[in-house]
C-alpha cells in the first residue's frame, strides 16, 4: 500500500494578479509557481501527484514538467470541494498531502519536517503555521489557552480579524490522515461566500478530540504563504532569486554582485566559474567549470562549456563549447554551435550556423545558415547573404579557408578547404579547394600550392 499522496489545488483564478492566465502559472525566477511546488514536495514525498484543476486548463497542462494525475473540478465551489473530488482517487493510502498551487517558496526541508512530524506522532493533522507581523488576508489560526488548535477563521466570513493581535496563519500545507479526512469532508457546509472551505475540518477535528499537530515557523516573509499579487510575485522573486545565488556559491560558483545578478530556477552552473555584473542567465542553461560570464551578458536556454569567457554578449538557444571566447558585443543565437577554442570577437553575430574548432571572427561579421570548417579566418566586415527574399540559403567553408576582410558570401555559395577570398569579394559562386578568388564579382586568381 502507498504511504502518501499528494492533492495540488491549481483552480484559483488570481484576479488580483491582473492577468489573464492562470495563476499558478504566474512566474518566479524563470519557473512556474505550480512547477515550484510539484519540485518541492516530490523531491521529499514519492507518491501520486494529484492536480485540481478548473474544466479549462489546457495552459496548466502545456506547462507542467513532471509526471502528474489532472482531477477538474466542474465548478469553483472551495478548497474543500476541490480535495473532495480528487479524493475519490486516492484510494489504498494512509495520508494525504494538501497544498495550494500559490506557495512556491515553501522550502522542502519545511516538507520534510511535516512528513516526520506526522508519520511520528499519528496525528489526524498536522498543520503548517506561521507568524506573520503582517499576515493581512491569510487566515488566522485560534488556539485555546493551552496552545490547542481549535479552529482557523478565514477573513471572508469571520469578524474583523485584520485589526487583532492574531499574526499566526495558515498556510495552505496540511497532511491528513486520509480516512480522517474522508469521514469530515461530508460534513462541509457552505460558507457565508458560498464556498466549501477545507480548514472548516480543523475545528471539526478539535471537536472531535482528534490530534492535530502544527509545524510553526517563525521569522518567515509573507510571500512565502501565498502570492496573490504582481507586488508579491516581485517579492517572492527576491526571495527565490538570493536561495538561488547562495546555492550556487555553497556549490563553488563565485558571483560578485547579487544585486546585480539574475538566475533562473533551472540553470546548472559549474564550479570555479565567475559570474561578472549586469549578467542573466534564463532557461534551462547549463555552464561548466572555470568559465567566466559577463559583465553585461545574458545566456538564454543555452550550454557554455568549460574555460569559456563571454564578455558583454548574448548567447541564445545555442551551444557553446570549450575554451570559447565570445565578445564583447557578440550575438550568438538560434540553434548555433561553436565548436572547441572559437574565437567571436567585437560585434560579431552567428545565428543558425556551426563554427568548426579553432574558428577566429574577431570583428564585425554576420554569419548566418552558415557551416564553417575548424581553424577557418573570417575577416572583419564578412557576411553570409543568406536570404534571397523567399528562402534561407547555406554558406559552405571548408577547413583552414581564409576569408578576407569585407566579403559578402551570396548563398548558396561553398568555399572549399584552405580557400581565400580577397579583401571586398562578392562571392556569387562555388571557390574550389586552394584557390583564391577576388573582386566584384569574385573571380579566380590562382592555384595555391600546398607546402609540405
Amino acid at each position: 500500500m502507498a504511504k502518501w499522496k499528494i492533492i495540488v489545488l491549481a483552480g484559483g483564478k488570481g484576479t488580483r494578479m491582473m492577468s489573464s492566465n492562470p495563476k499558478v502559472l504566474q512566474k518566479l525566477c524563470g519557473k512556474e509557481m505550480l512547477n515550484l511546488v510539484l519540485a518541492n514536495v516530490s523531491s521529499v514525498i514519492d507518491g501520486e501527484y494529484y492536480v485540481v484543476v478548473p474544466p479549462e486548463y489546457d495552459l496548466i497542462k502545456k506547462a507542467v514538467n513532471q509526471q502528474v494525475k489532472y482531477v477538474t473540478q466542474s465548478e469553483p465551489k472551495g478548497t474543500g470541494h476541490a480535495v473532495e473530488v480528487a479524493l475519490e482517487y486516492c484510494d489504498k493510502v494512509e495520508n494525504i498531502l494538501v497544498i495550494n498551487g500559490d506557495v512556491p517558496l515553501i522550502e522542502n526541508s519545511t516538507i520534510d519536517a511535516m512528513v516526520t512530524s506526522h508519520l511520528r506522532s499519528n496525528a489526524a493533522l498536522t498543520l503548517l503555521t506561521a507568524d506573520l507581523s503582517e499576515p493581512k488576508t491569510l487566515g488566522r489560526v485560534i488556539r485555546d489557552k493551552n496552545g490547542i488548535v481549535k479552529e482557523i477563521v478565514e477573513v471572508a466570513d469571520k469578524y474583523d480579524i485584520e485589526s487583532t493581535e492574531m499574526t499566526e496563519i495558515n498556510s495552505g500545507v496540511y497532511c491528513f490522515n486520509k480516512n480522517v479526512l474522508e469521514v469530515n469532508l461530508g460534513k462541509l457546509r457552505k460558507s457565508e461566500s458560498g464556498e466549501m472551505y477545507l480548514t472548516d475540518i480543523i475545528k471539526m477535528l478539535s471537536g472531535q478530540g482528534e490530534l492535530i499537530e502544527t509545524i510553526r515557523l517563525k521569522n518567515v516573509e509573507r510571500v512565502i504563504f501565498g502570492i496573490d499579487t504582481k507586488i508579491d510575485l516581485e517579492r517572492g522573486n527576491s526571495v527565490l532569486q538570493n536561495r538561488i545565488l547562495d546555492r550556487f556559491m555553497l556549490e563553488g560558483v563565485t558571483i560578485q554582485n547579487r544585486n546585480a545578478t539574475y538566475i533562473d530556477y533551472d540553470v546548472k552552473i559549474g564550479e570555479d566559474t565567475i559570474i561578472m555584473p549586469n549578467t542573466h542567465i534564463l532557461g534551462n542553461s547549463e555552464i561548466g567549470n572555470n568559465s567566466i560570464i559577463g559583465p553585461n551578458s545574458i545566456i538564454d536556454s543555452s550550454k557554455i562549456g568549460n574555460n569559456c569567457n563571454i564578455l558583454s554578449s548574448t548567447i541564445n538557444d545555442s551551444i557553446i563549447s570549450n575554451n570559447v571566447i565570445v565578445g564583447p558585443f557578440s550575438n550568438v543565437r538560434i540553434n548555433s554551435y561553436l565548436d572547441d577554442n572559437v574565437h567571436l570577437g567585437t560585434s560579431a553575430e552567428v545565428n543558425r550556423s556551426k563554427l568548426g574548432k579553432g574558428t577566429k571572427s574577431s570583428h564585425f561579421s554576420y554569419l548566418g545558415d552558415a557551416l564553417v570548417g575548424n581553424n577557418v579566418n573570417i575577416g572583419a566586415g564578412t557576411v553570409t547573404c543568406n536570404y534571397d527574399g523567399s528562402n534561407k540559403n547555406t554558406t559552405i567553408i571548408g577547413d583552414n579557408a581564409f576569408i578576407g576582410s569585407g566579403t559578402l558570401l551570396v548563398a548558396p555559395v561553398k568555399v572549399g578547404r584552405k580557400a581565400s577570398t580577397g579583401a571586398g569579394s562578392v562571392v556569387l559562386q562555388d571557390v574550389d579547394e586552394e584557390s583564391r578568388v577576388a573582386g566584384v564579382p569574385a573571380k579566380s586568381i590562382s592555384k595555391q600550392t600546398e607546402i609540405n
